[in-house]
């Protein structure tokens, strides 16, 4: 997932795939012929892997993946949208989901601490209340409104929630906040939401 700011500024998500890998995988590669991912990779970059190495197929069986796809952060929260519904009475308990954020240090040092966002001398991450949940009237998207958002290196969305199948959805989200969007219109909705 990723957010063009404007002006050459870019801020970005990661989710994990619903998948499993018998190594680490890099190189992921569409193939033209089939339309099927291919991936290769070895031990060194997992270290829950089975196999030094493998070269694995990935293909698409036609059967739904409820998983989020798209990220916006606004000014007063949030913005997630999925591939499909979500079960919007559990979408809507802001009990569902855990937000926390950190920054890193800027050292000659290899690797950093994670430190608080509000005090770099605190070495532990900052949870972030949820103040409420909006959920569209697809059930594709929700708005998790956050208030006192400001830019940092790392911000966690967990969430728990369940399909419309009643099949679990749960996520965690890692992304950056370079830049805060528009205030959201007080339904949820943001100006992102028509991309």
């Amino acid at each position: 997932m990723y957010e063009d700011m404007g002006n050459g500024l870019l801020q970005g998500g990661v989710v994990q795939f619903p998948l499993g890998f018998e190594t680490g995988i890099c190189r992921a590669r569409f193939n033209q012929r089939d339309n099927q991912l291919y991936v290769c990779g070895l031990k060194g970059w997992q270290t829950t892997a089975t196999k030094d190495g493998a070269f694995q197929r990935v293909r698409y069986t036609g059967k739904p993946v409820t998983m989020p796809t798209k990220l916006h952060v606004a000014k007063d929260g949030v913005q997630i949208t999925f591939t499909n519904p979500i079960d919007k009475s559990v979408a809507a308990d802001k009990e569902n989901y855990a937000v926390e954020q950190w920054n890193y240090l800027w050292t000659s040092e290899y690797g950093s601490p994670e430190v608080s966002a509000e005090d770099p001398t605190v070495k532990e991450r900052d949870p972030m209340e949820v103040d409420a949940v909006t959920v569209s009237d697809d059930g594709k998207t929700v708005f998790l409104k956050i208030a006192d958002l400001k830019p940092v290196m790392q911000q966690k969305i967990q969430m728990k929630l369940k399909g419309t199948d009643g099949k679990d959805v749960n996520y965690s989200i890692f992304h950056t906040i370079n830049k805060l969007g528009a205030p959201s219109n007080g339904t949820g909705a943001t100006a992102a939401a028509g991309k």
